[in-house]
C-alpha cells in the first residue's frame, strides 16, 4: 500500500484520512492542532510533529488545509514541506486558484521540489461533495487536460 502523509485534520480531512486508514493506506498525519490527530492514531495513523516529518518518505503528500495563510505556512514556513525526487503533491485545500498559481513558481524555485520546472505539472480539480461525502465513498475529483 501507499505511503501517504495528510496534513490538514479538519472537518474535510479527518475523514478522508479515515478514509485511507480503512482502505489499508499507511497514513501520516499533521495539524496544526496536534490533538486533532489524537482519534486517527488511535486508528493506526502516525503523527508526525511538522510538515516536513509527515512528508518525508511518503509517496503522495495531501493537504487539505483551512486557510490560504496555514498554507502559505505549511508550503514555505519553518518546518514546511521539502519534496524529494518521487513524491507527489495533491493540493485540496480551501484556497481559490489565484493563491494556486501564486504559490506553484514558488515550489520550482524555493526549493520545494527537486522536480525541474518543465516537469512539474499542476492541475486545477474541483471537487464535488460536502462534509457527509468525504465519510463516504462519494467524493468527485473532476479532472481535465494532460495528465
Amino acid at each position: 500500500m501507499s505511503k501517504i502523509a495528510f496534513l490538514g485534520l479538519g472537518q474535510m480531512g479527518t475523514p478522508m484520512a479515515t478514509r485511507l486508514l480503512q482502505a489499508r493506506h499507511h497514513v501520516t498525519v499533521w495539524n496544526r492542532t496536534a490533538e486533532r490527530a489524537v482519534a486517527l492514531v488511535e486508528r493506526g495513523a502516525v503523527a508526525a510533529s511538522s510538515p516536513a516529518e509527515a512528508a518525508a518518505g511518503a509517496d503522495l503528500i495531501i493537504t487539505m488545509l483551512a486557510t490560504p495563510e496555514a498554507l502559505e505556512q505549511v508550503m514555505f514556513g519553518a518546518g514546511g514541506l521539502a519534496l524529494g525526487p518521487g513524491q507527489t503533491l495533491i493540493e485540496m485545500s480551501t484556497i481559490g486558484p489565484k493563491l494556486s498559481t501564486r504559490w506553484l513558481p514558488g515550489c520550482r524555485t524555493a526549493s520545494l521540489s527537486s522536480t525541474p520546472p518543465s516537469e512539474a505539472v499542476s492541475r486545477r480539480r474541483p471537487m464535488a461533495g460536502c462534509i457527509s461525502s468525504s465519510e463516504q465513498p462519494a467524493m468527485t475529483s473532476i479532472g481535465f487536460g494532460r495528465f
